[in-house]
C-alpha cells in the first residue's frame, strides 16, 4: 500500500509541476492582474482532473504485481 501511494503521489507532483509552468506562461493568466490564489487554484484542480485521466489510479495492479510473494 505504501507503494501504491508514493506512485500516486510522484505521479500527482509531476502532473502539478507541469500543469503549474503552462498556468504562469499563459499570456492571458500569467500578468500580474490575475491574482497568486487563482493561478494555485486553477493548477491543482487541472491537475487532479489530468490526474484522475491519467491512469495513474489504475497503477494499483501493477503495485500489487511487484510485491507479490
Amino acid at each position: 500500500m505504501n507503494a501504491l501511494l508514493e506512485t500516486w503521489f510522484v505521479t500527482f507532483w509531476l502532473i502539478l509541476i507541469r500543469v503549474s509552468a503552462f498556468v504562469a506562461t499563459i499570456p492571458y493568466l500569467g500578468g500580474r492582474f490575475v491574482p497568486q490564489l487563482v493561478k494555485v487554484g486553477l493548477a491543482f484542480a487541472l491537475s487532479g482532473f489530468w490526474f484522475i485521466g491519467s491512469g495513474a489510479t489504475a497503477a494499483n495492479e501493477a503495485v500489487s504485481l511487484n510485491q507479490s510473494p
